[in-house]
């Protein structure tokens, strides 16, 4: 749990609330918005067991952590804030110098990939907070002893991830409830899914339709624009307009053509 000095150097939003803000639910993300914006009190954690059992764990897992490096892990508890978003602050559970990298302890009842998925943007706000090279995942799960998972980086994942902080700041500032936005998945969580073997996705039925017309339209897609192009290749420069039956080449002012059949209008 944070100490009260912590809590008193945390900008309006917390590493901690990222998660949520990033892949939280309809119900999740609207009770952040109202504990961010004072509508409602912070949550009572001293009752919840994962939570307890997190911040009681913590400096064991760093301590036993650092005794296998060799090398001290530092900055522990500093609260540091986000050099962009000046409202976006973090505590770091550790720093390792070594390797120029923040060090984020969790424990969990859930499997290794749940966690990376879940915690990843929180690591990325630590990195960017520390300016630091990596951010690892010390993850301690159904307490076996921790194991470092190290958060690839992907700058479109990143871009959006500050999108939606940056999204969820503006309805605090216009006191206007958030709306849930689709799942956001690190490409390093990414599945691979065969249709050939697997039957058992909702959505193969349709996709699949959909995929077999793809297929039959494929040849006669590019046979269609490269018809198109080829037959544009051909206007003079001085034919603003050009009729065939009911097939339409125009030129626009800019001087760019386009082609079209009376059925698409």
């Amino acid at each position: 749990m944070l100490t009260a000095k912590q809590l008193s150097l945390r900008g309006e939003i917390g590493a901690s609330d990222v998660p949520t803000i990033v892949n939280g639910t309809a119900e999740q993300l609207n009770a952040k918005w109202r504990q961010l914006v004072g509508l409602d009190p912070p949550e009572d954690l001293s009752n919840s067991w994962p939570v307890q059992q997190g911040s009681y764990m913590e400096p064991f897992i760093l301590d036993w952590h650092q005794k296998k490096l060799g090398y001290p892990l530092e900055q522990r508890g500093e609260v540091l804030r986000h050099k962009r978003l000046e409202f976006l602050t973090c505590t770091l559970d550790a720093y390792d110098r070594v390797r120029d990298a923040v060090i984020d302890s969790k424990c969990t009842s859930w499997s290794i990939d749940w966690a990376t998925q879940f915690y990843t943007p929180q690591l990325l706000v630590q990195r960017d907070c520390m300016d630091a090279s990596l951010a690892i995942m010390l993850i301690s799960v159904a307490g076996r002893e921790p194991e470092e998972v190290e958060i690839e980086f992907d700058q479109d994942y990143y871009d959006e991830v500050i999108a939606r902080i940056e999204a969820f700041k503006i309805c605090m500032e216009t006191m206007t409830p958030p709306v849930a936005l689709p799942k956001l998945v690190a490409p390093e969580e990414w599945r691979t899914v065969d249709l050939n073997t697997d039957v058992t996705p909702n959505y193969r039925d349709e996709i699949i339709g959909h995929l077999m017309d793809w297929r039959a339209t494929h040849h006669a897609c590019h046979v269609h624009e490269q018809a198109a192009t080829l037959a544009k290749s051909l206007v003079p420069e001085d034919v603003g307009r050009l009729f065939f039956k009911d097939i339409a080449i125009r030129r626009n002012k800019k001087g760019n053509l386009s082609i079209r059949s009376r059925d698409d209008e």
